[in-house]
This record gives structure tokens, C-alpha cells and sequence, in this order.
């Protein structure tokens, strides 16, 4: 399926459950694809959203979905957003060269699982996760993002992030503030400008094989 070059979004499901996409474009957009309000369930697989004008793909208020084999690149604000959205799966996202944030995590988005993710050569941050705990971020790639490989930022607890490779960032490989409780390891965070991991204002978070 092909669904590019329209005027809002190339493929919208609201409040629609137990869906299967896969094997689909839509790029050139507004929005790519957008789920919202309970949709649920939904399985997608080999998609491209790349070259929106907004996101690549947009989970809001959506849970238990399951994404794989996607590519979000070169999305004009984010190449994947979850907003209030959690229990979802990721694996095996390409989210590079977008003018904002690779993948944005938000508004108490919780128990959400990324696996094998790139995302690097954002304009600012490759991960970002604001307000949204429990998540699980494994075998993570956030290279050469403008700002931070990996921002997680304001009571966002309780993440485990392990095998993560964040270097050459502008600023900070992992930036972790006003967040506690998370847990790190094997991380390489190299040839950063700045720091490879700052912590701020976050308290029992633990490091290890770093």
C-alpha cells in the first residue's frame, strides 16, 4: 500500500483495534500514520514514513500495539511519537535525520518496550523520554544526534536501558535529569562534545559496565 503526498495524513485509524498494516509507504504527508484514542492492538510492520511534514508515525492515547521493521527518517518534527500511549512494542526502528527527535516518549506513556533502535543524525535528540516511566530500551544505536544521543527528562523512573551506543553526540551521550530510579548498562557513550552521561537532579539511578 501506498498512501503518500496527502494533504493531512497518509493513514489515520481512530479509536480502531486488531488491525494489520504492513508492507506500507506513506510518506510525503502531514502526518504519516496516526492511532488515536484506543486504538489498540494494532499490528504494523514494514512500513516507510519518512519526509512528513509533522510525524512519521504519531501512537496517541494507544496501547498494546506492535511495531517492527519501520523507518522514520527525515520527518520534519519527529520520526515516531508515543503520547499517553504504553504497552507497545518496538523492534527494529530506523529513525534517523529527523528535524526534532528520532523518537519522542510522552505524557505518562509507561511499560512501552523499544528494541534494536537507531536513532542518529537528529537535529536535537535521538530518544527522548518526558514524563513516562517503566519503559524498556534495549540495543539502542543514538549516534551523531545534534544535542543528546538519549534525553530522559522530568519523573521519568524506573527505565531500563542496556546495550546502548551513543556517541559523537553535540552535547551529551545520555542526559538523565529530574529522573530517578533508572537503570543502566553496557553502555558505550564516546566522543561526545560534552559530557557522555550527565545525571542532574535524579537520585538511585544505577550504572554498570559502562
Amino acid at each position: 500500500i501506498t498512501a503518500n503526498s496527502n494533504d493531512f495524513r497518509g493513514i489515520y485509524f481512530y479509536s480502531s483495534s486488531n488491525n494489520t498494516l504492513s508492507n506500507i509507504t506513506a510518506s510525503l504527508n502531514y502526518y504519516g500514520i496516526h492511532l488515536k484514542t484506543n486504538s489498540s492492538n494494532n499490528t504494523l510492520s514494514n512500513i516507510t514514513a519518512n519526509s512528513n511534514d509533522i510525524y512519521g508515525i504519531l501512537i496517541e492515547s494507544s496501547s498494546d500495539n506492535t511495531l517492527s521493521n519501520i523507518t522514520a527518517n527525515s520527518n520534519d518534527i519527529y520520526g515516531i511519537q508515543l503520547e499517553a500511549s504504553s504497552n507497545n512494542t518496538l523492534s527494529n526502528i530506523t529513525a534517523n535525520s529527523n528535524s526534532y527527535y528520532g523518537i519522542f516518549i510522552e505524557s505518562s506513556s509507561n511499560n512501552n518496550t523499544l528494541t534494536n533502535i537507531t536513532a542518529s543524525l537528529n537535529s536535537q535528540y535521538g530518544i527522548y523520554l518526558r514524563t513516562s516511566s517503566d519503559n524498556t530500551l534495549s540495543n539502542i544505536t543514538a549516534n551523531s544526534n545534534d544535542v543528546y544521543g538519549i534525553h530522559l527528562r522530568t519523573n521519568s523512573s524506573n527505565n531500563t536501558l542496556s546495550n546502548i551506543t551513543a556517541n559523537s553526540n553535540t552535547e551529551d551521550g545520555i542526559y538523565i535529569e529530574s529522573s530517578s530510579d533508572n537503570t543502566l548498562s553496557n553502555i558505550t557513550a564516546n566522543s561526545n562534545t560534552e559530557d557522555g552521561i550527565y545525571i542532574e537532579s535524579s537520585s538511585n539511578n544505577t550504572l554498570s559496565n559502562i
